[in-house]
């Protein structure tokens, strides 16, 4: 089994190159933060195949 979510694009048009760092850290958190959600629904899911 393969979950995936696929987010909304993040906009980078007019991002100057000062800016990138932030743009990387701001992704990575929305990243993450789906991701860690994604994982908890996981779990559940997989405690509850192996009660049935």
């Amino acid at each position: 089994i393969a979950y995936i979510t696929i987010l909304p694009p993040i906009p980078t048009e007019g991002v100057s190159p000062e800016e990138l760092d932030r743009l990387v850290a701001d992704s990575y958190e929305i990243m993450n933060r789906e991701f860690q959600r994604t994982s908890e629904e996981v779990i559940k899911d997989i405690g509850a195949k192996k009660i049935n």
